[in-house]
């Protein structure tokens, strides 16, 4: 792994099944899931990889148009990262971000979070 690179750990706590749809990503980005079908209780692990000087962005569609919109800054930004699944079904929660260790202002602010997705009700 780069250090243009973050591990995104999707843990779905909800009693929702989520099948991949498609995932759409920003110039220069590259996203990737190891599940296409994430049942409950399982974690799916996203990598998201800039290979130019951009921010990570993307969105990773599940079922007919559930999104997950993904946006880590490079260091030299002073945004926060954005995680988030946010519908009627389930809402994101970050549980942890880990810090890039390494102090570069082109390199991504985050390596590796992890992700809760819960119930509405």
């Amino acid at each position: 792994m780069t250090n243009n690179t973050i591990i995104i750990n999707l843990i779905n706590n909800s009693n929702c099944t989520f099948t991949l749809n498609k995932i759409v990503f920003g110039l220069g980005n590259d996203l990737t899931i190891n599940k296409k079908i994430l049942l409950p209780e399982q974690t799916a692990i996203i990598i998201g990889m800039t290979t130019t000087e951009m921010d990570l962005s993307g969105i990773i569609y599940f079922n007919e148009n559930i999104a997950f919109d993904i946006f880590v800054p490079l260091q030299f930004h002073s945004w926060q990262p954005t995680f988030n699944m946010d519908n009627n079904i389930v809402y994101s929660t970050v549980e942890s971000k880990t810090f890039n260790p390494i102090i570069n202002p082109r390199l991504l602010a985050y390596t590796k979070a992890n992700i809760i997705l819960k119930n509405i009700i």
